[in-house]
């Protein structure tokens, strides 16, 4: 084959990949207005933004956070659905961010009207400035952090200066952090966790274990098994992080025996989900598989069609995919598989 017709077979083969990963995008997208549970729904159009942020389609990507935000604004308990915008605003920023603009994301964190919101999105460019060296813009950002958290009333505010005391810690400034978890009324244990994550990251794992030691004392206080699951779920992970496996997977364990105790079944159901997720990242697959019969759902069991026609895409069985996925009746099911299979033809790793 000539060097021109080799050129020209993968230029089809491109567009034929681009053609098929368009149908999949599509599907997913239909897919996800029909899912009904509406932090299944946020999770979805997150899912499928990530997608469309990997692949460079700007309008989509935005499109999809737009959706994810509607959803978001549906959930009861409304304490969850303001944790979840929380976390999209970081999303955005930290996706601004690592596109290179920086100018973008501090417009759109000044343009977040949500003074947690607009906190956090400031806290992730922070963090991502301490990161590239660049501390002097790092602690600007913390600064206009620290103004819209001082807006915010009540135990709101324990989700801003949960990011503040991170993101002053990603910087080096350990007793500014430490002071800022003073602030805090619930979440002191989170908060804690993330100093522990920063010290870590700094390769100080003494610090990185006092921190963890002072977390473990605010899970024990805390009676809501949700925050005690959480929290548990947090200190397991940073354990894990500064080496302390032993006691991480003990850690772990308190954090399903606290998942257990909460009433509303689905999110029990996303506790467990998050605790099986950190488990995998922590390595403690075995602890995972036993979190993993706790789980149920229809997001979360669907993620199972994910694994299967992401690998079956990435062998070249496109049309196979395409074809059982039309078979699927779950809304949830057809979105992970659709995204799945985008994976597998973009040669991304499980």
């Amino acid at each position: 084959m000539s060097g021109a017709a080799a050129m020209e077979g993968g230029a089809e083969n491109r567009s034929q990949r681009d053609s098929d990963i368009g149908w999949f995008l599509d599907r997913a997208n239909q897919a996800a207005k029909g899912i009904g549970e509406a932090w299944e729904k946020a999770a979805a159009h997150v899912e499928i933004a990530t997608a469309h942020a990997n692949l460079g389609n700007r309008a989509a990507f935005w499109e999809a956070i737009e959706l994810a935000h509607q959803a978001a604004a549906a959930i009861n308990p409304a304490w969850a659905g303001a944790y979840v915008s929380c976390w999209l605003h970081e999303f955005m920023a930290e996706g601004q961010v690592r596109a290179g603009n920086v100018a973008g994301a501090l417009n759109m964190a000044a343009g977040i009207e949500d003074a947690v919101g607009k906190a956090r999105a400031y806290c992730t460019i922070a963090h991502a400035q301490a990161m590239a060296g660049n501390k002097a813009a790092a602690r600007e950002a913390i600064e206009r952090a620290e103004q819209a958290a001082a807006k915010v009333a009540g135990d709101a505010s324990d989700a801003a200066y949960m990011s503040i005391a991170y993101a002053q810690a990603s910087v080096g400034d350990v007793a500014a952090a430490l002071s800022t978890v003073g602030r805090m009324v619930h979440l002191r244990f989170a908060a804690l966790c993330q100093i522990a994550f920063a010290h870590a990251e700094a390769g100080n794992s003494s610090a990185s274990m006092e921190a963890i030691e002072l977390a473990k004392q605010a899970a024990a206080a805390i009676r809501d098994a949700g925050w005690k699951a959480q929290a548990y779920c947090s200190i397991a992970e940073a354990q894990a992080k500064v080496g302390n496996i032993v006691a991480s997977k003990d850690t772990f364990e308190l954090a399903t025996r606290a998942a257990a105790g909460i009433a509303d079944v689905g999110w029990k159901a996303s506790t467990f989900l998050e605790i099986l997720q950190a488990q995998a990242r922590a390595g403690d697959y075995e602890g995972a598989m036993g979190t993993a019969a706790h789980i149920n759902g229809a997001w979360n069991k669907a993620a199972i069609y994910e694994d299967i026609a992401q690998a079956q895409a990435r062998a070249g069985e496109v049309e196979a995919v395409k074809g059982w996925i039309e078979k699927l009746t779950e809304p949830a099911e057809v979105v992970n598989a659709c995204l799945g299979a985008v994976r597998g033809l973009l040669g991304e790793e499980d």
